[in-house]
């Protein structure tokens, strides 16, 4: 094959590295509510149960610096998706079984010992969710740096529309009645297996040393047909920050992806839900705002490079921050179905690309080794996942569930804040054929 083809088609296998892995947990989601009602959850029980997914990755995603080093990081992403879909596979067993232990014939013990199962599956399922996502995001810088032009934000609009086809699945399964066991069966092995066939068009030879030249590069020289212009010494692709200690540029970092995943987990965790019990929107279409979300994400995602060219960075993010805030504090002001829909949309718009220029940022920091920062920032980020669904969940069985879209216009606000760690300077310019 010849070097051309095959960097374009690395570009398109790192892409649907990332739609799989967006795909395989949203198609979960949207039946959150059904898996409360399954299990009997409390609201703050709810939220307990479903942080041992980000804790899963907290606790796990240390290691996916030393198994990337090992494995590569098109392997690491690629096997730790058949991880995550044997994990949801598990997901939906363990949710059958326990509707199976509701005619309260069976010892008390059975429900809970089904719940404990049910919260390890998914505390599995987040740990190599983290480092399937770590290696993804590894191979998709490393696929930039050959390119020579910033492409990693389309790579999340990858994750992002593989989120819009889960969550679309999800919604249409549960207004369909569709068993959840069965259903998670039938995605998760179709996500795993594309997500291998991709595996076969990623970039061949291990991932470069810092400083070393990549092995797609010698392969280019000592082809026999001309080479192509690797854009080895292309413009410089990092996005800069403030000229300040590296603990102080990893905390920023690490709250900016904070902010976004504030916005993605309280779509993914309470909106469903919030739709159903607050708003009393029935059926699949209690799925409706988390789907519109994903969606306005990915036309962020997309848009994305181009708004950095034009802004630059830290503006990018700055209109972005003021998006969510806005949308969503309108949304919660004035609590209605359509409120919600149209904040649920911005605030997506405006989260899309803070965590990708938060990763890209973070992969680079002065004073620190390549690859060490996007480790850090990418495991404190899960904070977020972790955090917020045990303490959303405490202020929302003490309250309503209104207090859960209030976290959304906090997260825009905590956007506009860590921003400045970037510099304020223009993105590098963007070929016309990207």
């Amino acid at each position: 094959m010849h070097v051309n083809d095959r960097i374009r088609h690395a570009r398109m296998a790192v892409f649907v590295l990332f739609l799989t892995n967006g795909a395989l947990f949203a198609n979960l989601v949207p039946r959150y509510p059904e898996i409360k009602d399954i299990f009997e959850l409390s609201d703050s029980l709810y939220g307990m149960t479903i942080a041992t997914f980000p804790l899963g990755a907290l606790i796990v995603g240390p290691l996916a610096g030393a198994i990337m080093r090992r494995l590569g990081s098109a392997r690491t992403a690629a096997w730790g998706t058949i991880g995550v879909g044997i994990s949801l596979t598990g997901v939906g067993l363990l949710a059958g079984l326990r509707l199976l232990t509701q005619d309260g014939a069976s010892p008390g013990f059975v429900p809970l010992l089904l719940q404990a199962l049910f919260m390890a599956v998914l505390f599995t399922a987040g740990g190599l969710d983290a480092i399937t996502d770590v290696g993804q995001n590894g191979h998709g810088l490393r696929v930039q740096r050959v390119l020579g032009r910033p492409i990693i934000n389309s790579f999340h609009a990858g994750w992002s529309i593989g989120a819009v086809i889960g969550g679309f699945m999800g919604t249409t399964a549960t207004a369909a009645h569709i068993p959840l066991w069965l259903h998670l069966i039938v995605a998760s092995t179709l996500f795993v297996i594309i997500a291998q066939v991709a595996l076969r068009f990623c970039l061949p030879g291990a991932d470069p040393l810092p400083g070393q030249r990549d092995p797609v590069s010698e392969w280019s020289a000592a082809s026999s047909s001309s080479p192509i212009d690797l854009r080895e010494d292309a413009p410089d692709l990092r996005i800069r920050t403030a000229q300040v200690s590296p603990v102080t540029v990893v905390t920023a970092l690490t709250l900016l992806a904070i902010a976004g995943m504030l916005v993605e987990d309280a779509a993914q965790t309470w909106t469903t839900l919030y739709m159903r019990d607050y708003l009393m929107i029935t059926g699949g279409l209690a799925g409706s705002a988390y789907v519109l979300a994903l969606a306005a994400q990915t036309i962020g995602r997309f848009s994305a490079d181009w708004q950095m060219q034009i802004f630059g960075p830290r503006r990018t993010l700055i209109y972005g921050g003021l998006l969510i805030t806005l949308g969503m504090g309108i949304a919660v002001a004035v609590p209605t179905v359509w409120t919600t829909i149209i904040g649920m949309c911005l605030a997506g718009f405006g989260c899309a690309s803070t965590v990708p220029i938060a990763m890209n940022a973070a992969d680079d920091i002065p004073g620190m080794k390549p690859g060490v920062g996007l480790t850090i920032v990418s495991w404190l980020g899960r904070l977020a996942f972790l955090g917020a669904p045990p303490l959303v969940g405490i202020i929302v069985e003490h309250t309503s569930l209104l207090s859960a879209m209030v976290v959304v216009p906090i997260a825009g606000l905590l956007t506009l804040v860590s921003a400045q760690i970037i510099r304020g300077s223009r993105g590098p310019r963007v070929s016309k054929d990207q």
